[in-house]
């Protein structure tokens, strides 16, 4: 990463001005991961500014502050919370807001896009674990939910819980690029995605492409940088 977080969650909420601001946009122009991040940040604030302006809750507002508040108390991280409290509000709120909608409206679990950012950075990194990948997925779920298939290589598993879920990122390429795989216990759909066939839904995370299906109780989630048709055929490998 060519900038640091707080330089970059800095720049995307406005806090850096004029040749500062230019200095650190050039220094991450080239790099995937930076850019990834202040896109995510940027999505976040956005919708923020949106959804808060449309819907008026305060006391789901209130509960999301006390969890929060909760939180800091848990884990002694008062800079941090201090610093990003509008990104945590935004992803509690929208994420507690949505999901009493979509439960009371349809009785289905939905994954926000504010959750799925959280996929991209509040897991834990497992050192080693890429090179058996199958065990950390078997310790959350109790099985595999997916196929390590032969031409997948992945470089990186992180684990953890969002919004309650339990959840699993395995990060690798495949003879086409780079993939990221995500497995979420517990929800049966992505806020975004609409379907594609009987058996997958599409959408964007993060400005690039996935793709979606239903392994039992756990959703898996595809990206990549290439198109719908070509994750759905990187997919097929995935579920064979």
């Amino acid at each position: 990463m060519k900038a640091t977080l707080e330089e970059i969650h800095s720049l995307a909420s406005g806090e850096l001005k004029g040749a500062e601001a230019a200095r650190i946009r050039e220094a991450i122009k080239d790099c995937s991961e930076s850019q990834a991040e202040l896109k995510w940040a940027e999505a976040v604030r956005q919708c923020l500014k949106e959804k808060g302006a449309m819907h008026e809750a305060p006391e789901c507002l209130a509960r999301a502050k006390d969890q929060i508040r909760a939180i800091d108390a848990r884990t002694k991280t008062e800079s941090f919370v201090g610093r990003f409290s509008w990104a945590f509000v935004a992803a509690v709120f929208v994420f507690i807001f949505a999901g009493v909608m979509v439960s009371r409206i349809t009785g289905r679990s939905e994954l926000g896009q504010a959750s799925m950012a959280s996929l991209f950075t509040g897991l834990q990194v497992a050192p080693g674990a890429e090179t058996q990948p199958d065990l950390t997925l078997e310790r959350l779920f109790g099985r595999v939910p997916f196929n390590l298939f032969s031409g997948f290589r992945p470089a990186e598993v992180a684990y953890g819980s969002i919004s309650g879920h339990s959840c699993v990122r395995v990060s690798g390429a495949d003879s086409s690029g780079q993939l990221v795989v995500f497995a979420v216990k517990g929800v049966e759909s992505v806020g975004g995605f609409e379907p594609a066939g009987k058996e997958y839904s599409v959408g964007l995370v993060n400005g690039a492409q996935a793709v979606s299906w239903q392994a039992g109780d756990v959703t898996i989630i595809l990206v990549g940088e290439r198109s719908a048709e070509s994750l759905i055929a990187a997919a097929e490998d995935f579920r064979r």
